[in-house]
């Protein structure tokens, strides 16, 4: 259905306008058949109505799809902190579902979010930022990958932003560090979220009818002073701020788009990804979108979002599942464990048969003093072997002698329990005679 005819089965009337909506799947207000657990999905039927009757088709085909038929997506949000991932679900859920990173009270926090309507429920997984202190955050993977141990996920969004103008190596390590912790399969299901997409005057780019600003004014510079002198505390303040610097290139919105999503497309091909992913547009600022909540390419952008989303089950791909076996492999503390013994009895063996046996040929051989002739290392070597072995038989007697002694307290016990058996066979005998 285009525009123009949503557009004019609107105007038709409030009440016929929702029915239609209806018998077209989109979910009714308040429905009764919210599962049990979840809120309604109240902000969706607060939406424009364009955007909610193509959000209702979209919605009606996954719950009729013949290969999979569905009635819960679960999404997965994931990106470096400040990206928009929070302010995205908002958008989604249109209300305030959690609040954005700043006033979170745990770094390290995973929210599961659902929302229901007409039977339909949407899931989603809000994430912590991946990075911190200029490093991969181990312990938000940790937290991840915590709720992933017993949840699939249909729709993985990797958050960035689109008014960024390069990567960094920061960037190429948290997406390693993606790759590394949950696999190269969660790719498969991951499509490319650009937020800030309603600015357009982005890094490095200028539009074309805007002229070049004009050189700002700056005010006559004091005498200079000699090298070796220092100029004194606000010596310079007349001189204004400096110039801003000019933009590295010019370009228009669309042509920054396809630049930046190649850039991080072949940022997460590099960390391990999938180049050839979906990109979509996202502006969770309501005040940079023009009268119809567009962007500047004039595309409504959640629509474009949930149609991704709706396509890529559609086409067949799988529920991400976190492999728990690979990630028992991957565990470092836990690979090759079995090599720990085999280790120790080495080094036992080479102490025992290589070292010890250097460290008596070497007092064979010399002392302090100087090496020894050959006739004396001969001697030596002889009165070592014949010690040797004469350590041997003593331990092989010491061991019989224990043995017999063993033996021998074992008999006499033997003999002693034979005696007490006799006496009192004799002690009942003469008690026997006494009472005749």
């Amino acid at each position: 259905m285009d525009l123009q005819a949503l557009q004019q089965m609107m105007m038709g009337g409030g009440q016929n306008a929702l029915s239609r909506l209806v018998g077209m799947g989109m979910p009714r207000p308040g429905g009764a058949d919210s599962n049990a657990g979840c809120k309604p999905w109240e902000g969706l039927h607060k939406l424009d109505d364009i955007t909610k009757a193509e959000l209702g088709q979209m919605l009606s085909r996954l719950q009729t799809n013949e290969s999979r038929p569905m009635s819960e997506l679960t999404v997965l949000l994931l990106g470096r902190p400040g990206a928009g991932k929070t302010s995205t679900m908002n958008s989604i859920f249109n209300e305030t579902a959690s609040p954005v990173a700043a006033f979170r009270t745990m770094p390290t926090e995973v929210e599961v979010i659902s929302r229901v309507s007409n039977g339909f429920t949407l899931t989603v997984i809000d994430t912590p930022g991946l990075t911190g202190q200029d490093e991969v955050s181990g312990a938000s993977l940790h937290a991840i990958k915590e709720v992933l141990k017993d949840k699939s996920v249909d729709i993985v969004l990797y958050v960035d932003r689109l008014d960024g103008y390069r990567t960094s190596s920061l960037d190429l390590a948290t997406v390693k560090a993606v790759t590394s912790t949950f696999g190269r399969d969660i790719w498969n299901n991951t499509i490319l979220c650009l937020t800030h997409a309603g600015l357009e005057n982005l890094p490095g780019e200028r539009r074309a009818e805007e002229p070049p600003p004009a050189p700002r004014p700056r005010a006559a510079a004091p005498p200079r002073r000699p090298c070796h002198a220092s100029s004194p505390p606000g010596a310079h303040a007349d001189r204004g701020p400096p110039h801003p610097p000019e933009p590295a290139a010019k370009g228009k919105w669309d042509e920054h788009v396809e630049r930046r999503s190649r850039q991080v497309q072949d940022l997460i091909r590099r960390g391990g990804g999938f180049k050839d992913m979906p990109v979509a547009l996202v502006e969770n600022n309501r005040g940079l979108l023009n009268a119809h909540g567009e962007l500047p390419d004039e595309s409504l952008w959640m629509v474009d979002l949930v149609d991704m989303m709706v396509q890529a089950v559609e086409n067949g791909v799988e529920a991400y599942q976190l492999d728990l076996a690979a990630e028992k492999d991957s565990n470092p503390n836990r690979r090759r464990k079995w090599l720990i013994p085999a280790l120790l009895l080495a080094q036992v063996a080479f102490k025992l048969f290589v070292i010890d046996r250097m460290i008596e040929d070497d007092g064979c051989t010399g002392d302090q003093y100087g090496p020894f002739d050959e006739d004396t290392v001969r001697a030596n070597r002889k009165q070592l072997a014949a010690d040797k072995q004469a350590r041997g038989e003593e331990g092989s007697e010491s061991e019989s002698d224990s043995e017999s002694d063993a033996d021998e307290a074992g008999s006499g016990s033997d003999d002693d329990a034979s005696g007490d058996d006799s006496g009192d066979d004799s002690g009942d005998s003469g008690d026997d005679s006494d009472e005749e």
